[in-house]
């Protein structure tokens, strides 16, 4: 006979103290070790917080002030809300050759799907721009609802790709091999006059 209880054990951050030495030569030189790869403050943290913030912020959509609530109230370790931004910003640097390589496979493919969705961030209005093929999609913030937001994530278009998406004008400007509606939106105005035109 057999029983298993499982169980997290209590997170306790551990800290790594990294120590420097410096002297000064005789000749009045002064030399000084350096510190190891990445050890550039006087407080750091290390892989596992960053990945561990990367994930609730991305994959879980967890705000700041509550991951900054969980690392203290869980981890015992205080970190600020500007501490996970700036962490944030690091992950965004690192993941960008992992971003060229989803835009990559996207321009690539045969079927593209794009659309844009109204988003405010800090107050002001923008747009969430959406690139998608079977494999991969695509995801840039941006300002503009016009030509300038495809170019500048898409300069060469998608040449060998038949483009789907809604009637917006900045789709069919965009340089493709052809171009089809969304079934979805075709579908909704079929509705629209069945429903005008009891039809």
């Amino acid at each position: 006979m057999r029983r298993q209880v499982l169980d997290i054990p209590p997170i306790v951050p551990k800290y790594t103290d990294h120590r420097g030495f410096e002297t000064v030569c005789s000749c009045g030189r002064r030399t000084e070790t350096e510190f190891p790869e990445g050890v550039n403050a006087p407080i750091s943290y290390g892989c596992g917080v960053e990945a561990t913030i990367a994930y609730m912020h991305t994959r879980q959509y967890v705000p700041f002030e509550r991951m900054s609530e969980y690392f203290m109230d869980v981890c015992n370790l205080p970190i600020s809300q500007g501490a996970i931004c700036d962490i944030l910003d690091r992950f965004a640097g690192k993941a960008f050759p992992a971003y060229q390589l989803i835009a990559k496979q996207v321009e690539n493919s045969k079927v593209v799907g794009s659309d844009e969705t109204g988003a405010k961030i800090n107050g002001k209005t923008g747009r969430f721009w959406t690139w998608q093929s079977r494999l991969a999609t695509y995801i840039a913030f941006s300002g503009n609802r016009g030509t300038a937001t495809i170019n500048d994530n898409f300069v060469d278009g998608f040449k060998n790709a038949v483009l789907v998406h809604d009637c917006w004008k900045s789709h069919f400007e965009t340089k493709v091999q052809a171009h089809q509606i969304c079934t979805a939106h075709l579908l909704r105005e079929l509705n629209f006059f069945k429903e005008r035109y009891k039809s």
